[in-house]
């Protein structure tokens, strides 16, 4: 139970900044290679997030090198703990971390000591924080994400 009510704690601080009750816009956030990357402020757990970026024509997003993952990281505050939900998960296979879209991952920049499990929970899905880097995360957490 200690440990539970920071991270409610900042789960309700994230919803109520970064969060917003409408969709995405209709332009492209970031356009890289013939894609366009949007950061969509509706918060919703990870595979709610997967089915809106699906109806929409897209996919969770995979980041394929460094330069995506700063352009991305540029619409996050730096402050952010618990940012978008990125296209990445192990929830098939743990430890096996595979992108949405079937990409290979090549590129990743996992925070220090991620991916982790924190507390010995089941975190199988992964979130940008602050600045880029990426930590994993129980896939039921209401975050904002970016469809690709």
């Amino acid at each position: 139970v200690g440990m539970i009510f920071p991270v409610l704690l900042h789960l309700v601080a994230i919803y109520s900044v970064f969060c917003e009750p409408t969709g995405g816009t209709a332009e492209c956030d970031i356009l890289y290679d013939d894609y366009c990357y949007d950061l969509v402020h509706s918060c919703m757990s990870y595979d709610e997030a997967k089915q809106e970026c699906s109806d929409n024509g897209g996919l969770l997003a995979s980041i394929p090198n460094k330069l995506v993952n700063l352009q991305l990281a540029r619409l996050i505050d730096d402050d952010v703990f618990f940012g978008p939900w990125i296209g990445l998960s192990d929830a098939v296979e743990e430890g096996v971390w595979v992108w949405e879209d079937g990409s290979t991952v090549g590129y990743t920049n996992w925070s220090d000591g991620e991916p982790n499990s924190y507390g010995g929970t089941e975190e199988d899905c992964a979130s940008m924080i602050g600045k880029g880097p990426w930590i994993d995360i129980g896939c039921k957490a209401p975050l904002p994400y970016i469809c690709k």
